[in-house]
């Protein structure tokens, strides 16, 4: 700039020629279609590309995210749309094969023991002791034990965790399933093996 310029203001018209002038290819930082960015290939695009009121897939909720639909990350516009984020994942290929699909309750039942059998068994003595360890003390969100009570007691009974918020609701009495019966002395010797076992464990841990 020079000093005749000093102090002086452009006018809006003389900016916005000089902007327009150092625009896309104009301007010395210019990549052309070598951009090695994503988020930077994103926000020049948003710029660019006006946003839909809804999805350009399903036409009904409003768009999330600005996706790629030809796998081709250049400056094209046509190359884009806007998504919301289901139509964008089915796009992508990431909700997978089964998208719109039920397992029968067949493969259901394999797919569980196979990962009950992955989980006990991949896992060592060491490993098992440390996650049950870190789980102790930690209530769990309500959601999982509400899945949890019908598998857990009996129709009718009071759940356990009502103790804690309505004393009243206590497995005291006959609401205790251990009410009027007696451990044998196999049991109890059992137990008491088992609370050595885990004591000396936590030691070495």
């Amino acid at each position: 700039m020079s000093l005749a310029q000093l102090g002086k203001k452009r006018s809006k018209e003389s900016r916005e020629r000089y902007r327009l002038s150092k625009l896309g290819k104009n301007n010395p930082m210019w990549k052309d279609d070598n951009i090695k960015s994503m988020t930077a290939l994103h926000a020049w695009v948003r710029s660019r590309l006006q946003e839909p009121s809804l999805c350009d897939m399903c036409h009904n909720i409003p768009p999330y995210d600005l996706a790629n639909t030809t796998g081709k990350y250049t400056r094209d516009l046509s190359n884009w749309a806007y998504y919301c984020r289901k139509c964008h994942m089915i796009s992508d290929g990431r909700l997978g094969f089964m998208y719109g699909k039920k397992h029968t309750e067949q493969t259901k039942k394999k797919i569980r023991d196979s990962s009950l059998y992955i989980i006990h068994h991949s896992m060592s003595e060491e490993t098992k002791m440390k996650i049950a360890l870190s789980k102790i003390g930690k209530p769990r969100p309500d959601y999982v034990r509400e899945k949890m009570a019908p598998t857990q007691f009996k129709k009718g009974n009071i759940p356990w965790n009502t103790s804690k918020s309505s004393p009243e609701f206590a497995l005291k009495g006959e609401r205790n399933p251990m009410y009027g019966k007696k451990h044998s002395d196999e049991t109890r010797r059992k137990m008491s093996e088992s609370h050595k076992n885990r004591h000396s464990r936590t030691k070495r841990l």
